[in-house]
């Protein structure tokens, strides 16, 4: 179990509690980080049997740490784990502020359906995807589902078997050479601006990635995000954060392909459903309107 932040700027965000199963935001509205280091540093060092953490309360009860979410649910841990827990996430924090690389055992990514929708269209549009590791949380996104499923397919035969995409403009041999590229262009124009955002971000926080660099988007649109992924000097594959969460994660590459095919059948389960539901929608419009023709 850990406690993360979730920057949505660079100063503010949420603090989120990581379990084994689930992500659970601790706060509805988002806080200063320093607030949030000042909160962690008073829970490490209390004696307290309790105390409160936003919007949890925290119990010890030696050898446990009893945590009551908002909503009722207890969950429990040892005090050592706990502490662990805290330490790790509060190291892997200065890392990412620091712009170093932070290495993860795994990494999530958990989709997450819409409540309600209008239509099976819009349905597939408003999936949300939340990225996270054991100590780590990165984004959440919503995505298009048939495109995230698409590019999570492209990331595994990339990783296991070395594939390129066929769009030639999303790998990158020479980024130092793609940096002079854009600088010999008009940096007026939007486009020129945003490439040389990208690559001057990329360079700053792909220390240690060995080329080709692999752009993908995950199809996140709110808010819109662009990974770079390679293999790092340790053989981990690298995946670079550029645009919202800024950071890089390494993961072991066996690892990683766990987590990207698990992620690939839950995308595709929900596909599915989304067809089920689409053809008891038809049948049952169908059995209306014979029903209806019955009647007249």
């Amino acid at each position: 179990m850990h406690i993360s932040f979730y920057f949505i700027s660079q100063d503010r965000g949420f603090p989120v509690l990581i379990t084994e199963k689930s992500s659970i935001f601790l706060t509805r509205e988002p806080v200063p980080f320093d607030e949030f280091k000042r909160r962690i540093n008073a829970l490490v060092f209390s004696e307290a049997d309790f105390t409160d953490l936003f919007e949890v309360r925290i119990f010890k009860k030696d050898p446990y740490i009893e945590i009551k979410l908002s909503n009722g649910t207890k969950l429990r841990t040892t005090i050592e784990n706990f502490l662990e827990g805290v330490n790790k996430s509060v190291e892997n924090l200065s890392r990412v502020i620091s712009r170093e690389p932070v290495h993860l055992e795994s990494l999530v990514l958990k989709i997450i359906s819409p409540p309600s929708c209008e239509s099976r269209k819009s349905c597939r549009n408003e999936y949300e995807l939340e990225i996270y590791g054991e100590s780590l949380y990165i984004i959440s996104s919503t995505v298009y589902l048939d495109e995230y499923l698409s590019e999570l397919i492209e990331l595994r035969d990339f990783i296991k078997s070395g594939k390129l995409p066929r769009e030639s403009w999303r790998i990158i041999h020479d980024l130092d050479g793609k940096i002079r590229e854009v600088l010999s262009m008009d940096t007026s124009k939007p486009e020129n601006r945003g490439m040389l955002l990208e690559f001057t971000r990329l360079k700053g926080l792909s220390k240690g990635a060995s080329p080709p660099l692999i752009r993908f988007t995950f199809a996140m649109y709110d808010p819109f995000e662009v990974i770079y992924v390679a293999e790092s000097e340790s053989g981990s594959i690298m995946l670079i954060f550029i645009l919202y969460a800024q950071m890089a994660v390494v993961v072991k590459k066996e690892s990683l392909l766990k987590s990207i095919e698990r992620a690939i059948q839950d995308a595709r389960n929900e596909l599915e459903k989304l067809e089920y539901r689409s053809e008891r929608q038809i049948d049952s419009r169908g059995e209306d309107f014979f029903k209806k023709g019955a009647g007249e």
